[in-house]
């Protein structure tokens, strides 16, 4: 469905794009306008959002609107006021207020002063250009898509060669493979280009004298010999010594010299009858809990303060900070070795870089790296909240964070 949408300049404020259109007969202000573009621009059904957000600013009374969702099986739309979304054939007609003019101005998409708008289904615009030359042909008989090319060009065949199975592996990595990455962020070294067997050399290397010591191989892990992805120089994620929940699945690894060691944060901690370890100013445990007794609070390497649980039922254990993103990497300023979670890739409203959830003493905290598809904050009991991008929020046990509406993560605390 493609969408026209003209406006008259008018007394109100135009809001919208795409399917969604929000016309208020008020000013709300530049952080109410922000909340409701980054609502409206996100695709879904938006009619139910867009008003808890204005009676949230607006507890008072909602000013005048008219609210327009023409997403496939969305309510449609909604009126508040002065507002009126009037159906004309094909065309849908918002106002709040009388208009200048008729609504000739054109508006993809933004914000603007208007008093009514139009918007309309039309057809979509035709490719301009000459139609291709069937007349054309390549060696199996079909039609050229580009006018001109060459008859030696069109027979022309890619040379019969085996393929490498490593590289192709590495080009097409098609088996299926964890959400969550085994490669620390950061390591910076790039895979050495290796040319194919038949490849002529582009210089002989100067040969060593004959009385040279023999150099020493470097020792390769046993995972680069094995594993056609590993470059020969990013290091694998730590075991952890936890126990796996159940029906989920917890990555591991070896344990590298660098990662081996837990974290060296300490935090204030108390011990519950159980022996876990737990925040000091606590009444009750984290884990289990049970009631914290009377204690002297003590200095404790922090623990494991709980799992990222993914859709897939993987877990990513909280030991450390987590980035997750269609291609995540380690945050300028954070944590140098995060746990990095590949999101999907085919959906482009999840950023190549979307969320960080960061380790602050005993606080876990997300921060939505100013992505395209936001992220949503889901509490028991409460509606969903829109987060706001580059600041942090304290999650609790529970709590689940919605990114762009196709993904849901979860934080979980269990013994």
């Amino acid at each position: 469905m493609v969408l026209e949408t003209r406006y008259a300049v008018g007394d109100g404020l135009l809001i919208g794009t795409g399917q969604h259109w929000l016309l208020l007969g008020a000013d709300p202000g530049a952080a109410v306008v922000d909340d409701l573009w980054i609502l409206l621009s996100v695709p879904g059904p938006v009619v139910d959002l867009v008003l808890e957000t204005l009676e949230k600013h607006f507890p008072e009374g909602l000013p005048s609107l008219a609210l327009l969702d023409l997403t496939p099986g969305a309510t449609g739309s909604a009126t508040r006021g002065d507002g009126r979304v009037v159906h004309d054939g094909d065309e849908r007609l918002l106002s709040v207020s009388e208009a200048d003019g008729p609504p000739l101005r054109r508006l993809v998409g933004g914000v603007v002063d208007a008093g009514t708008a139009r918007v309309r289904e039309v057809a979509p615009p035709r490719p301009r250009g000459r139609r291709p030359d069937t007349s054309l042909a390549d060696a199996a008989g079909r039609p050229a898509v580009i006018v001109g090319i060459p008859s030696h060009i069109m027979a022309a065949r890619a040379p019969d060669r085996a393929p490498d199975p490593q590289r192709l592996a590495l080009a097409l990595d098609s088996a299926p493979r964890s959400a969550v990455t085994q490669d620390p962020a950061g390591s910076g070294v790039p895979e050495p280009y290796v040319p194919p067997p038949d490849a002529p050399a582009a210089f002989e290397p100067a040969r060593p004298p004959e009385d040279a010591p023999a150099p020493v191989a470097a020792p390769v892990p046993a995972e680069s010999q094995s594993d056609p992805d590993h470059d020969g120089h990013t290091t694998f994620r730590p075991a952890l010594d936890i126990a796996e929940p159940e029906g989920r699945t917890v990555v591991k690894g070896p344990i590298p010299p660098h990662l081996g060691h837990r974290t060296s944060e300490t935090v204030l901690a108390a011990l519950c009858p159980a022996g876990h370890v737990t925040a000091a100013y606590s009444p009750e445990c984290r884990v289990c809990h049970l009631p914290v007794p009377p204690q002297e609070p003590q200095r404790l390497p922090r623990p494991r303060l709980g799992v990222i649980a993914l859709p897939s039922r993987e877990v990513v254990p909280l030991d450390r900070g987590v980035v997750l993103g269609r291609k995540p990497a380690a945050v300028p300023g954070g944590e140098p070795y995060p746990h990095l979670v590949h999101l999907p890739a085919d959906s482009t409203y999840l950023s190549r870089v979307h969320l960080q959830i960061e380790l602050d003493g005993w606080l876990v905290m997300a921060r939505d790296l100013g992505s395209q598809g936001g992220t949503r904050l889901h509490v028991p009991g409460r509606a969903p909240e829109q987060i706001r991008a580059h600041e942090a929020y304290a999650l609790e046990p529970g709590h689940a964070l919605d990114l762009a509406g196709v993904y849901r993560i979860t934080f979980e605390v269990s013994s």
